[in-house]
């Protein structure tokens, strides 16, 4: 097994030393006629079938690429590659299709010039970002448009993240996902996130109103996309380029065999993604059409930001080309990713990973140090973070100053600080388990200390949408196929907690107004840093004049602050107006509180 494992890696370094095409691949359409192009060079020949024609494809043997140019206004055609290998015949979609029919059926040639424009945002420093993160069908099930991209923009989801005042929307996954998730023609059949990529550069279909029709999913996305822009919010895609659906029944395979995904000495498919094959980015073929792929997102859907799911499955040269491009287009577009450590088949120096950090300064990554330490441990269903009746960790104090010592970090703009995402139980729902005997009341202002945090540390924060208003999802911890009313975006308790939406919502907006909390180097955040108290009941630092107040204790305790003239900016999340008070040492703080305040005379 081990010798079929090496002569397999052989072949594969092979393929990449003779075979490197920088061109383009997919297609290119004029009203008179298309070229089609796709890498295939271990094949024999391939057919490209359209029109109910099997048409041969003229293979360029020093590249590895098969073309044929087809004459006549082709827009709206199907076509699909039949690909021959010795003793292997495969039929497939291009790799590099743009648009489908519905469910991941025949690719379809199209015409781009015939779609929304529209134009990219201004400049934007990736410090002053707010992420928030949502998912398209929970976000829209009381729209007119349920479940529709253009449910995202109708007037009450519209308002609601205007009022929030966050930069970015996060999406999950919007690419072509499998028909085993959601039937496109069928969508309310069955329900889930999307992780389960099929055609890489096709938007979802299930998510706009004709999925038969190729270009309404293009148009819907980008008017989408548009209309937020509109409204001074920026979009980042959700991509899963670590893993596909099936990874045999996938395009590349079918197009370039035993070549796109990572394998075990055993010659087993290597599974660090748990979802049954790892993805071979470092290869140069397979890098490029990874890069290719979100360079096609930001340019063509003037995309702001791109969240890699499972991002340490990828490797570092790959993640810094796509940083490198999207900085041709926009270097204002945010680049983040899951950067867990896992176990793949690729050397440990090579994964994007946060113990690479050092090698990808441009790239941020979610830190699970602030969340763990905040919330409690999403490993342990038990445990207890620091509002919840667990101790202070220094990984707690290091993650509030942006990040230096822990991990690799180079500079703050490379923490994504957060305690929630789609992922494990909502905040709400793990402390309802490890503190079931507290009532609601003090359970909701353990989540808002902890909310408040991520707000006032350095780096970048992200919220995951319906943390605001203590979202549940009933206990349900991996709710990727759970049912609507499980995911539900809940409006209604948004009106329940809007003390809490309007606390989140002038949190923000003070972050904003304050640059002092969001200092884009490790230095700058030193000169300004105070730690003046922490134990396990109590929390106090100040960024220059700004000092944030936290008492996780049931107790009222006193806080030591320095003797001097101070004005109330929030408390028990609120915003307070022009409250000044003389504190001499000490001020008392009410049980389960974070307070927010300016010193006057320093």
């Amino acid at each position: 097994m081990i010798t079929r494992k090496i002569d397999n890696d052989l072949r594969n370094l092979g393929l990449d030393l003779r075979y490197r095409y920088d061109g383009k691949l997919g297609i290119e359409y004029s009203k008179d006629a298309t070229i089609f192009r796709v890498f295939a060079p271990t094949a024999t020949r391939v057919q490209l079938l359209i029109n109910n024609e099997n048409l041969e494809m003229i293979k360029d043997e020093s590249k590895g690429i098969f073309e044929l140019k087809v004459d006549g206004d082709l827009d709206k055609v199907g076509y699909m590659y039949k690909t021959f290998f010795e003793g292997e015949v495969f039929e497939t979609v291009d790799p590099y299709a743009i648009a489908s029919e519905a469910n991941s059926g025949k690719s379809v040639v199209v015409d781009l010039s015939k779609t929304i424009k529209g134009e990219r945002m201004p400049k934007f420093n990736m410090l002053d970002s707010v992420i928030y993160e949502l998912h398209i069908r929970d976000f829209t099930l009381k729209a007119k448009n349920k479940g529709k991209y253009l449910g995202v923009v109708e007037e009450e989801q519209l308002n609601y993240l205007k009022k929030l005042g966050i930069t970015h929307v996060q999406l999950l996954p919007i690419y072509d996902y499998s028909t085993d998730s959601v039937d496109e023609l069928n969508p309310d059949l069955r329900y889930n996130w999307g992780y389960d990529p099929v055609n890489y550069n096709v938007p979802e279909g299930s998510y706009s109103s004709d999925p038969k029709n190729p270009y309404s999913r293009i148009n819907e996305l980008k008017q989408m996309i548009e209309v937020l822009h509109e409204n001074g919010i920026r979009v980042i895609m959700d991509v899963v380029y670590n893993h596909v659906y099936d990874a045999l029944a996938h395009s590349l395979s079918k197009t370039i065999p035993n070549y796109a995904f990572r394998k075990t000495e055993y010659f087993h498919f290597s599974n660090g993604t748990g979802c049954g094959n790892d993805v071979a980015s470092e290869r140069y073929m397979i890098r490029k059409y990874i890069v290719d792929s979100v360079k096609y997102w930001a340019s063509e859907f003037n995309l702001d930001g791109f969240r890699f799911d499972l991002m340490g499955i990828l490797d570092v040269e790959t993640m810094n080309e796509i940083r490198t491009e999207l900085d041709k287009i926009d270097n204002s577009i945010i680049v983040l990713g899951e950067g867990w450590d896992l176990a793949t088949s690729l050397s440990d120096d090579l994964k994007a990973n946060q113990l690479n950090a050092n090698k990808m300064p441009n790239i941020a990554f979610f830190n699970d140090d602030i969340r763990d330490s905040l919330r409690g441990s999403t490993f342990e269903k038990l445990g207890n973070g620091y509002v919840s009746g667990g101790e202070l960790e220094e990984r707690l104090l290091l993650s509030i100053q942006g990040g230096k010592g822990l991990k690799t970090y180079i500079s703050p703009n490379q923490l994504i600080q957060y305690i929630e995402a789609h992922d494990n139980n909502t905040v709400y729902d793990h402390i309802e388990i490890t503190n079931n005997e507290e009532n609601v009341e003090n359970r909701i202002r353990m989540q808002s200390i902890a909310t408040s945090i991520v707000m006032l540390s350095q780096g970048v924060p992200f919220i995951h949408a319906g943390q605001e208003f203590f979202r549940t999802k009933d206990g349900v911890e991996n709710s990727y196929k759970s049912s609507e009313e499980i995911n539900k975006f809940d409006f209604e308790r948004a009106k329940q907690y809007e003390k809490y939406v309007n606390y989140l919502s002038d949190l923000i907006k003070y972050r904003k107004e304050n640059k002092v909390l969001r200092l884009e180097t490790f230095e700058e955040i030193k000169n300004v840093f105070n730690l003046i108290h922490a134990d396990d009941d109590t929390l106090v630092y100040s960024f220059d004049n700004i000092y944030i107040c936290a008492n996780v204790s049931k107790e009222e305790k006193n806080i030591l602050l320095s003797e001097g003239q101070y004005c109330i900016k929030f408390d028990d999340f609120s915003k307070v107006e022009d409250k000044k008070i003389n504190i001499v040492n000490e001020y008392k703080m009410n049980p389960l509180n974070i307070l927010i305040l300016e010193k006057i005379n320093r």
